[in-house]
């Protein structure tokens, strides 16, 4: 498996290239495959996600996704973002500009890397609120079944 750098420098790539210039509606879409290729996803809507629903992909997408990448208004994540990590892919989040949040679990926390730019003091700050309020969700006894993670 490539490593996360790698992996975000070929989100920030393919996203750039994928990029529509209209970020007032989330636009998402996955890399999958070997070499990774972007493979655009209109039914992905990440931010619509709700306390009761679980994210899943849809069908028609190949097996071997990798990473999950939906441009936005903001680098800040919205409340169930969380559920991609959950269901076992990493999610980036860009905005217009190109500047890219990366979110992925690294035994049972939320590792949060940037792409290339600055992020506001305020971003970072509600960055920040949003792991601690979601970290909860990732007791390794839940998703593992012991204290030691895979």
């Amino acid at each position: 498996m490539n490593s996360p750098i790698v992996l975000l420098a070929l989100a920030l790539t393919v996203a750039s290239a994928d990029s529509q210039g209209d970020t007032t509606a989330e636009s998402c879409s996955v890399l999958a495959g070997a070499p990774p290729v972007s493979i655009a996803s209109p039914e992905i809507r990440v931010i619509s996600l709700r306390a009761a629903d679980t994210f899943l992909l849809p069908a028609d997408l190949p097996s071997g996704v990798r990473v999950v990448v939906c441009e936005r208004e903001t680098l800040v994540p919205a409340e169930f973002d969380y559920k991609v990590l959950l269901a076992g892919y990493p999610f980036v989040i860009r905005v217009s500009g190109g500047m890219l949040l990366w979110l992925e679990l690294e035994n049972g926390q939320v590792s949060v890397s940037f792409g290339e730019g600055d992020i506001s003091d305020e971003q970072a700050s509600q960055i920040q609120e949003w792991v601690d309020r979601v970290q909860p969700n990732f007791h390794k006894e839940e998703l593992y079944g012991d204290k030691d993670g895979p």
